[in-house]
């Protein structure tokens, strides 16, 4: 928001303060002001009138002169074509200092020039606010203007400066003059203006602009239509105020729009009557097709936005932007002025939706005063009425679906002093609220209609304090009491996860958790419940919180495959939410080569890779192999190697995937051919099961017995369900189990496996005797039997 410094002056008694003194107190009261900017640059510029004018010989120079007043008839030598005898111009003497030149005497093609004759680019105006015939030629004023005026670039109002200041979401009333008018007034404890209310002077003759509605979603609509207005100029002083409100001046009925827009945040718009289909209006947010807009862009305009037709012709995209079909220009004789408040919602989404934010839409979109409507429509009616002759004036039309609007909050004063820590009396509260127009009435505070943040007694505290000052918070020493500082079990679980993972060169990333519907399922391995959707989504990209994270790791590998980084690892730790439940989860996802001597050993990342890296972190966790089972299961065969993937369970529950991606699978990341194996770990069910301290014990000082045996099973048993029996059946003499070879044919049946394993036996109190070897082989046999009805190949 660009506040003007001389336009806030007439709001506000600003006697003898600068926008220095403005801008500290605003920022001192939370409202930052980012810069304090002069609209313009000049000293020593007076206003002349133009005596002669004649063209210098061989060129498009002119020698004029100029009467300056007390500062004489001077020569001036000037390059704009559009000057003229008898004209009232800007005149810049010697020593003049300007937006980019300092003026000095000169001699131009033998012509001693002494002065220039000044455009309003050359103060230093932003060529943005200006017209091409301004930019092209000299600034041509008023024929009334005094001769030798000294003040005059300040009586034109181009000596202003601006404050921008930078508006957090919860104070969009400031996007109005007067309600800066009130801050300002509030904080410097100076008298507001009162401006005086002009009526129209005109009996209202014609009948009210006919408006139906299809829609609900339109708090409150009036029409008031004015015709055979006649034309003229925008004033100077209008001017000078929208360009430093950041608004260029277009031509007289807009920029009187404009003006009412700024000074109340009400956003006006006009309709050129004679351009309209029909005389009537019909609010709909069911049209559909395309709508060229005033920036003579097409926009798609579907179902649930709000249109304002004509005859079913779209005359405006409500509260956002009006066609340029019914444009008012410099031809427009005949209006139908609309103040309205449409659903502020609809008109957000339609607005980020096509990209078309406008100073209206910004307004609507974050909240306006809904009860000045009608002191807005007759504003505008006495400016325009003011400034030049309308004809006739319709009766107002107005549609009022607008709800109680008084806002009452109780107010506590004790309350108020305890969130504060001040000692503030209940006098002083409520003078100080009242400074912001917030009355008392007992204990109940009325707050105005244009503060749509303060909702709670916080509220009201904050505003207390803004005006008294921060720095009336007493000081209070603090009392610190000394506690065992550190991480809990689970955050040091987490980072020993992660340094282990980091030791084998896998590369930690952060990714965005929100994503787009097609995200949801894909690479979601473990059970899940329904994902959030984010209402108000920025993007189609980002409406739903994620609830699995390994696609998002596998989106940084294809980032990666698409820079040709084939070979790659990484991994992510992060919370996952579903409606149902929310978890930490722990994505791996290994690319492509691991390389041993330079690039003289490659192979190709597999199933077993990943494997290791779970079993291992397992290991660090303290998890014994003999408390979990792997299970080759079918897991989303789309995506997922069917023979070359695996479920970890730990008792029932599903603690993690591994396998490699299928050919399907590597399409959705752009792999190719390049092997990808992943992992997606349930880390807040692993971090939850009880382990016991690590024991230590000294190594055995008499020798380890191995023995082989090689059984026959059914393929469906398990490796490590043979090992959890070995080892029961051995009780402590078993040490270890481990496989090395196994076979299957049809020598040993269909259906079964044979496989030969290696178990090591060892008692560290003794010797193991022959008979102790033989006992416990045979209990091992006899187990196995028992438990998979196993056969022994000699």
């Amino acid at each position: 928001m660009k506040v003007s410094f001389e336009w806030l002056k007439t709001l506000v008694d600003l006697k003898d303060l600068s926008p220095f003194d403005v801008s500290n107190a605003l920022n001192k009261a939370g409202i930052e002001v980012e810069a304090i900017t002069p609209l313009s640059e000049s000293h020593l510029v007076t206003s002349g009138l133009v005596l002669t004018q004649a063209l210098i010989e061989g060129t498009n120079l002119s020698k004029v002169e100029v009467d300056t007043g007390q500062h004489g008839i001077r020569t001036i030598v000037c390059g704009a074509n559009n000057i003229a005898q008898g004209q009232k111009v800007l005149v810049a003497l010697p020593g003049a200092k300007l937006a980019s030149l300092t003026i000095q005497k000169t001699m131009i093609k033998g012509v001693e020039s002494n002065g220039m004759v000044c455009s309003l680019s050359e103060l230093g105006i932003a060529n943005k606010y200006l017209t091409s015939a301004q930019l092209e030629g000299i600034e041509v004023l008023d024929p009334s203007t005094m001769v030798g005026d000294d003040d005059i670039v300040s009586k034109l109002g181009y000596k202003d400066v601006y404050l921008e200041l930078k508006l957090l979401a919860n104070r969009p009333d400031l996007l109005a003059m007067q309600n800066v008018a009130i801050e300002v007034s509030a904080l410097l404890q100076r008298p507001l203006i009162e401006s005086k209310t002009v009526a129209s002077s005109l009996k209202q003759t014609l009948k009210p602009f006919p408006v139906s509605f299809e829609t609900d979603k339109v708090k409150q609509f009036s029409t008031v239509v004015l015709k055979n207005i006649k034309s003229t100029r925008t004033p100077v002083w209008m001017q000078s105020r929208l360009m430093a409100s950041g608004i260029r001046p277009i031509h007289f009925l807009v920029d009187v729009g404009n003006y009412v827009m700024m000074l109340t945040g009400q956003p006006i718009h006009m309709y050129d009557l004679d351009k309209l289909p029909s005389e009537n209006f019909v609010i709909t947010d069911q049209y559909q097709g395309d709508f060229v807009a005033l920036d003579q862009q097409t926009y798609a305009i579907k179902p649930g936005d709000i249109s304002i037709l004509s005859d079913g012709k779209i005359m405006c995209l409500a509260g956002i932007m009006g066609s340029l079909a019914c444009a008012v220009d410099v031809s427009t004789h005949s209006v139908v002025i609309e103040v309205a408040a449409f659903d502020s919602t609809k008109v957000r989404k339609a607005a980020h939706r096509l990209h078309l934010i406008s100073d209206a839409s910004n307004r609507f979109a974050k909240g306006i005063d809904l009860t000045q409507y009608k002191h807005v429509m007759h504003m505008t009616i006495a400016l325009i009425e003011a400034l030049t002759e309308v004809e006739a004036i319709s009766t107002l039309f107005s549609l009022d679906h607008l709800p109680s609007l008084e806002r009452v909050i109780l107010r506590n004063d004790n309350k108020i002093n305890a969130i504060l820590g001040t000692h503030f009396s209940s006098e002083f509260i409520e003078e100080t609220l009242l400074r912001l127009k917030i009355g008392s009435k007992n204990d109940k505070v009325i707050i105005p209609s244009h503060r749509v943040d303060i909702t709670t007694d916080a509220d009201l505290a904050e505003e207390v304090i803004r005006l008294a000052g921060f720095e009336t918070i007493e000081e209070t020493p603090m009392s610190l009491s000394i506690g065992q500082a550190g991480l809990t079990e689970k955050q040091l679980q987490v980072r020993k996860i992660k340094r282990y993972l980091k030791g084998l060169g896998i590369d930690e990333t952060l990714s965005y958790s929100l994503i787009s519907q097609g995200q949801l399922t894909p690479f979601s391995f473990l059970p899940v419940s329904e994902a959030y959707a984010i209402q108000n989504p920025l993007t189609e990209e980002h409406q739903f919180v994620r609830t699995s994270l390994l696609y998002s790791v596998l989106l940084s590998a294809k980032f990666n495959f698409e820079r040709q980084n084939l070979d790659g690892q990484y991994f992510e730790i992060s919370n996952v939410y579903g409606k149902e439940h929310s978890r930490l989860e722990c994505a791996v996802v290994y690319t492509g080569h691991r390389y041993q001597q330079g690039m003289m050993q490659a192979r190709s990342v597999d199933f077993y890779h990943i494997k290791g890296v779970l079993e291992q972190m397992l290991k660090i966790l303290k998890i014994e192999p003999s408390r979990y089972l792997w299970k080759q299961e079918v897991i989303n065969a789309d995506f997922l190697h069917p023979y070359r993937s695996a479920s970890l369970y730990i008792g029932q529950e599903k603690i993690a995937v591994i396998g490699e991606l299928s050919p399907q699978g590597k399409t959705f990341i752009n792999a190719g051919k390049t092997n990808v194996a992943v992992m997606q770990l349930n880390l807040s069910s692993l971090l939850t099961i009880k382990t016991s301290q690590t024991k230590m014990s000294i190594f055995s000082k008499y020798p380890t017995v191995y023995r082989d045996l090689a059984c026959v099973v059914d393929t469906a048993v398990p490796y490590q369900s043979l090992v959890q029996s070995v080892k029961k059946a051995g009780k402590q003499m078993v040490i270890d189990v481990n496989v090395f070879d196994i076979y299957q044919g049809s020598t040993i049946g269909e259906g079964k496996k044979s496989m030969a394993i290696r178990i090591s036996l060892n008692d560290p109190t003794r010797t193991l005797q022959e008979e102790d070897i033989l006992k416990t082989m045979e209990m091992i046999k006899r187990t196995l039997v028992q438990d998979f009805s196993a056969d022994f190949r000699v």
